[in-house]
């Protein structure tokens, strides 16, 4: 697996964006927290503590967070098998799942409107009783593994000529009582 193609840049940045705000918003709830504390004990310097503190905690949570966010990007990787594909992802351990074709029913990609805007989505694969999520896989990888999974796995299109000849049969027949 580690001749595996990453998946795209999107993805990278999809993470970064997403974190680092969630990030942003916990250091201004923590000093939020701290700067209360500080106003009832009525501290002198109470406002350059509180900034100093954001400024730390902020600092300290972008740098873990990049770090976590380019692992987690530099982990997430793919490979397409003659017989099955292999996912890998994790920030600190690695998690490799391997679907076999043959238990693949069907495979799709969703996107929230935030996923949208930087081209990324969820990629879903039905088994035959269980689910595979591959959480924020920019859409050309997406794409790759929808065309593949589609070609070699067990997925039966219907044809719309087969369904309206069925439609087309039942409501011609007289003899047989229409439902409502």
């Amino acid at each position: 697996m580690d001749n595996a193609p990453l998946v795209g840049k999107n993805a990278l940045k999809y993470r970064l964006v997403i974190f680092e705000l969630l990030g942003l918003t916990t250091s201004l709830a923590f000093t939020a927290i701290v700067a209360i504390i500080l106003y009832f004990i009525k501290l002198r310097y109470a406002v350059i503590i509180d900034t100093v503190l954001f400024i730390g905690v902020f600092v300290v949570q972008f740098a873990f967070i990049y770090l976590v966010s380019h692992m987690q990007y530099k982990n997430l990787k793919y490979m397409i098998e003659q017989n099955s594909i292999t996912f890998q992802r994790g920030a600190f351990g690695v998690e490799r799942e391997t679907i076999p074709f043959e238990k693949v029913k069907n495979a799709t990609f969703d996107q929230t409107f935030i996923q949208r805007l930087f081209s990324v989505g969820d990629i879903t694969i039905d088994q035959d009783d269980e689910k595979y999520i591959w959480e924020n896989v920019d859409a050309q990888t997406a794409t790759l593994v929808s065309n593949a999974v589609s070609a070699k796995g067990d997925v039966q299109p219907i044809t719309v000529s087969q369904a309206s000849a069925i439609v087309n049969n039942t409501t011609n027949n007289p003899q047989q009582p229409q439902t409502s």
